[in-house]
């Protein structure tokens, strides 16, 4: 598929793309996956991104990643399949070869957007455990 590329007025500053071609999330549609590797498979590893558009052919694509936020982790760790975690930036930008390693898969997961009293925000994914293990199987 072809990546479905914001328009270059939606990229951040207002008059159009910054030099590090950065895209304001409110201005786009994005979606989130976790991302798997074999290398990972031992500890049910993965990554979480929020992405725009498809996947170009040779894997890149508009993203950011999500990273656990161990801030938010309660005494004695967190429910296991339960982890929160918190945007790795304020911008996507477009993450050459992301989803093109051999030894990768990814699934499209929903998430429930929540707030703490520290006065931020972070994700949950639904059914993490169960969507890691579906990655695994691709």
């Amino acid at each position: 598929k072809t990546a479905k590329t914001p328009p270059a007025a939606k990229q951040s500053g207002s008059k159009g793309a910054s030099s590090k071609n950065e895209y304001d999330p409110a201005d786009l549609d994005t979606w989130f996956l976790v991302l798997v590797d074999t290398w990972w498979k031992d500890q049910h590893g993965f990554k979480l991104f929020e992405v725009s558009g498809e996947p170009e052919d040779d894997g890149s694509i508009i993203a950011r990643e999500w990273r656990c936020a161990a801030e938010l982790e309660p005494p004695g760790g967190f429910k296991f399949g339960h982890q929160k975690f918190k945007q790795g930036s304020k911008k996507l930008k477009r993450k050459a070869r992301l989803l093109r390693e051999p030894k990768q898969a990814y699934v499209e997961v929903s998430v429930r957007r929540m707030t703490h009293g520290k006065g931020g925000s972070f994700v949950e994914i639904e059914f993490e455990q169960e969507r890691v293990s579906e990655a695994y199987t691709r």
